[in-house]
């Protein structure tokens, strides 16, 4: 909710998944990256984050295992 969002970054801080960034002051979710944990809600203070169920051709299984994972993240920052 832009409404809510105080611009505190405690979301971008939290999230694992680097899907959380900050555009015009207010937290923008790139849904590609996010993986719908909650962490980002649990620290923003002003509640403006919430959880929304992803469109089954949104979903995308996660990489088979740690070693996958590391190559996904390092081409996603590059």
């Amino acid at each position: 909710d832009s409404e809510l969002c105080t611009a505190c970054e405690d979301c971008i801080e939290r999230c694992q998944f680097n899907a959380l960034e900050m555009k015009d002051d207010v937290c923008t979710v790139d849904r590609n990256f996010c993986f719908g944990c909650g962490l980002c809600i649990t620290s923003c203070p002003s509640g403006a984050l919430t959880l929304e169920q992803k469109d089954k051709v949104e979903l995308i299984p996660p990489p088979k295992d740690d070693e996958a994972w590391r190559v996904k993240r390092a081409k996603a920052v590059q």
